[in-house]
């Protein structure tokens, strides 16, 4: 802004002076003037952009971090859509819809996905029974690496079962490896008719 002032001081010098060259110099400064506070502005909009967008992305991760250790009781379980729905889903989204379909079947249900969540996403308690329940939202088909977590957080967390479920499909080597492993795997299908019964019930 002081620049702009001394330009401005040195247009209305010129302007009191008189003579071409003076005016010349006048216009030159005026012009200057303009072009500095364009700048200006155009870059506080911007830094007003990006502070914003900044705001956003915390408001979100704050949003990711508090679904993490979320106990959802039966009577809270949200009103579940169909799974085609569940493609526009976000990874998060997708393991509270998962965690929505087991609180409706009677269970328990705490939301431990995240960074650092060993493999399962969503544990689901009923009756003394702990299944962990990692939670898949693909457009391809799941690989054996969802298995192998699956089966790795069954260890760490001391788990009945384990459970991979997703909206798609699973490779042949990830039901192969899921029979050596023990880990139940449920897909869009599975998933699906899961749904339906509790729409059935309601």
């Amino acid at each position: 802004m002081i620049v702009v002032h001394l330009i401005l001081i040195v247009g209305i010098t010129a302007l009191v002076v008189g003579g071409v060259i003076s005016k010349l110099w006048l216009i030159a400064a005026v012009v200057l003037a303009l072009d500095l506070f364009v700048w200006t502005e155009a870059k506080f909009r911007k830094n007003r952009a990006k502070n914003s967008k900044k705001k956003a992305r915390k408001t979100a991760q704050a949003s990711a971090i508090s679904t993490e250790n979320l106990v959802l009781p039966q009577e809270d379980a949200p009103s579940l859509p169909h799974v085609d729905e569940t493609f526009f889903m976000s990874g998060t989204q997708f393991e509270q819809y998962v965690a929505g379909v087991y609180a409706a079947l009677g269970y328990k249900v705490k939301i431990v996905g995240g960074s650092g969540d060993q493999g399962i996403d969503v544990i689901a308690t009923k009756c003394f029974r702990k299944i962990g329940i990692q939670a898949k939202c693909y457009f391809k088909p799941v690989s054996n690496k969802a298995v192998m977590e699956a089966a790795a957080g069954k260890k760490y967390y001391h788990l009945s079962r384990a459970v991979v479920v997703t909206n798609s499909i699973f490779t042949n080597s990830a039901i192969a490896l899921a029979k050596k492993c023990g880990v139940r795997l449920i897909d869009k299908r599975a998933l699906s008719q899961m749904v339906k019964k509790i729409h059935e019930r309601t």
